[in-house]
């Protein structure tokens, strides 16, 4: 995401969550993952090429 372009702006979440808050449900959410299906989840991420549904990357320290 390009911080330039969309800056940090805490106090917009605080302003609009009462208004966030009151929105309805959509989907409930689902249950958690055990650790064996998270596993298995993200071995199959690893091998699927063309459908991914998750991105690994690693992360660098924030430059100060």
């Amino acid at each position: 995401m390009d911080e330039r372009a969309y800056p940090e702006d805490i106090g917009s979440t605080l302003r609009y969550q009462p208004a966030l808050a009151a929105l309805p449900e959509r989907h409930p959410l689902p249950p958690p993952l055990g650790v064996e299906e998270l596993d298995e989840f993200l071995a199959r991420e690893r091998q699927a090429d063309d459908r991914r549904l998750a991105r690994f990357e690693t992360l660098s320290p924030a430059a100060g």
